[in-house]
């Protein structure tokens, strides 16, 4: 169990995505003057690139997320480098909390928290010797491997894939996506959505999903 922690405090979160599906928010188009005019910061109003009628996009609304996406069927964060996984949620929860009290959007039909992370070999032969498990002959060398399975109340997808890192040693490293979610059979409202962001934070968290990583890794 010792060696299966050391590996898993070894992965380097690099990306996060969170998001709620929307029920009935195309309320969106007459409210994104009101969302815009929340993330000012000071009497500087916030970078906006994008926005239609189909959504708009806020760069940089705080020191934490890179992107904010509202739209008229979702609320999506994009973070990067993120410090960790409670940052993440504490940020993204005040802002969806925020953003449908402006819309006036009490119903929720999906959420979902997807997360990346890196993790490093000391060497080619090491990641090879790894991922060899993967390959149905010395022929068929797997480059990526993907399952889907049941966490807490979650379904998970578990994704990993060879990649080099840009520096200067061009470090062999695997890339491991982790998207988990819940899709509602009929919309459920927004202390639902709210208890389901945190008790999704503890599956990520949770000895089930970082044995699984570890399997996957060692």
């Amino acid at each position: 169990m010792s060696d299966s922690l050391t590996k898993i405090n070894q992965l380097k979160h690099i990306e996060s995505f969170i998001q709620t599906n929307l029920y009935k928010g195309y309320i969106f188009i007459d409210k994104a003057g009101e969302i815009i005019n929340h993330f000012y910061i000071g009497d500087t109003p916030p970078n906006v690139p994008l926005i239609s009628p189909s959504g708009m996009t806020i760069l940089k609304p705080n020191n934490i997320t890179a992107e904010l996406t509202v739209a008229p069927n979702a609320v999506w964060e994009h973070f990067l480098n993120p410090n960790s996984l409670d940052q993440i949620a504490t940020s993204y929860s005040k802002n969806l909390i925020d953003i449908v009290s402006i819309l006036k959007v009490d119903k929720v039909t999906r959420v979902g928290w997807r997360n990346y992370f890196v993790y490093e070999y000391d060497s080619i032969g090491d990641r090879e010797q790894s991922l060899k498990k993967f390959s149905v002959e010395e022929a068929l060398k797997a480059q990526a491997a993907s399952y889907s399975f049941e966490l807490k109340n979650f379904i998970s997808t578990l994704s990993i894939s060879k990649i080099s890192k840009n520096d200067q040693k061009q470090t062999p490293a695997i890339l491991i996506d982790i998207d988990t979610y819940i899709v509602h059979d009929k919309p459920g409202g927004m202390k639902e959505a709210e208890s389901e962001l945190i008790e999704i934070r503890k599956a990520i968290q949770s000895p089930e999903l970082l044995e699984k990583i570890n399997l996957l890794i060692k």
